[in-house]
Formats: C-alpha cells, structure tokens, sequence
C-alpha cells in the first residue's frame, strides 16, 4: 500500500466510483508531480508564485504541446516526454492556487 493510498483509503468512501487500484494508481502519479515540485522548489524556492496564472497557464500549454506533438508524430517515442507529466500537473495547480487567491 503506498503512502497516499493509505492517507485515502477507501473505507471512508464505501461506494467509490473506482478501483483501488486505479486510485492507488492516480495517486501514485500525482505523488510523482508531488516529488518533482519539492525538487525544484529546493532550487527555484517559489518562483512561480512571481508569476501570474496566465504565465502558469502558458507553461501548461507549451508542455502539451510538445507531448502531443510526440505522441501524433513520433508515438514509439511515448516515454520520452513522461517527464513533462508532472510539470503539466504541477504548472496546472499553480495556476489554480493564483486563481484562488492560495499562494
């Protein structure tokens, strides 16, 4: 059991509309998005909270880009753009979190 998954288990939500696995699963990748933000928040140490959400949002747009890019045109290379993943995850929350008004 990982550690998210054990943070939010399913006995609080006994009629939960997926799989344990498939939220072990989901959790597991958003702690993927969770690790590579402490690492460049141990270099950059909040620098995105400089920036506006359009400029968050931006840096989501780009990162698709290039992993749609890869994916309709060079889809054998698929795992090559795996580490823009959690970037697109992590600019996405930040926008929100500007958003909200939670930074």
């Amino acid at each position: 059991m990982s550690n998210v998954q054990a943070d939010f288990t399913f006995s609080r939500f006994k009629d939960a509309p997926i799989s344990v696995m498939d939220a072990t699963q989901y959790f597991d990748v958003m702690r993927e998005a969770w690790h590579v933000h402490l690492d460049r928040e141990a270099i950059r140490h909040g620098l995105w909270k400089k920036h506006p959400a359009v400029d968050q949002m931006r840096q989501v747009k780009i990162k698709t880009e290039r992993v749609l890019n890869t994916l309709e045109n060079n889809p054998e290379d698929s795992v090559l753009i795996l580490p823009e993943i959690p970037d697109i995850i992590n600019y996405s929350i930040f926008g929100h979190r500007i958003i909200q008004g939670n930074i």
